[in-house]
């Protein structure tokens, strides 16, 4: 299976987490006995999670207010993210492409890792969802790796057999 399609289906899984996600936020939010069907335990609550302070992380950090616009669920960036690399792993093929996918993943993996210590440090829970979404974003990272690397490689391989020495703008390299 290519690389492509491995890195497609996990970001459309991970929009798909990501509107689950939003769709219990709205919810427990409303009516505090709502339990959706992640919620397995005392411990194992994704409604516990995303309807806490972390479930809005930019404005818990204190980077935009609380109440404005951009004070968003964390759900509602995740689906925004999918989308964008759904979007970028299928119909882009240019080496920005795949830099703005190494960056937007990297972030994801950063932003990951914190919150998956504040689930497990701080609110002492484990969300099935968070988990599934930090999987996703680990492999998407991967997949920009992946395209990265053999983005880098087949460039060199252009430059040598041009003449160039992989330094230039030699014969046979295509300028994007």
């Amino acid at each position: 299976m290519s690389t492509k399609v491995v890195s497609t289906s996990f970001a459309l899984l991970g929009l798909a987490l990501s509107l689950y996600a939003v769709h219990v936020e709205i919810h427990g939010s409303k009516d505090e006995s709502y339990s959706a069907y992640c919620d397995i335990s005392p411990t194992m609550s994704c409604t516990k999670v995303f309807t806490s302070e972390y479930g809005h992380i930019w404005s818990h950090l204190g980077l935009v207010p609380k109440s404005s616009l951009l004070d968003q669920p964390n759900a509602v960036y995740g689906v925004f993210f999918y989308l964008v690399m759904a979007y970028l792993f299928l119909f882009t093929h240019k080496p920005a492409a795949t830099n703005v996918m190494l960056v937007l993943s990297s972030a994801s993996l950063i932003l990951s890792s914190y919150l998956a210590y504040i689930l497990a440090f701080v609110l002492h829970d484990v969300c099935i969802v968070c988990v599934s979404s930090y999987v996703c974003n680990f492999v998407l990272f991967g997949g920009a790796c992946y395209r990265a690397v053999r983005e880098d490689t087949a460039y060199r391989k252009r430059a040598h057999s041009s003449g160039g020495g992989g330094g230039g703008a030699g014969k046979g390299i295509k300028k994007d």
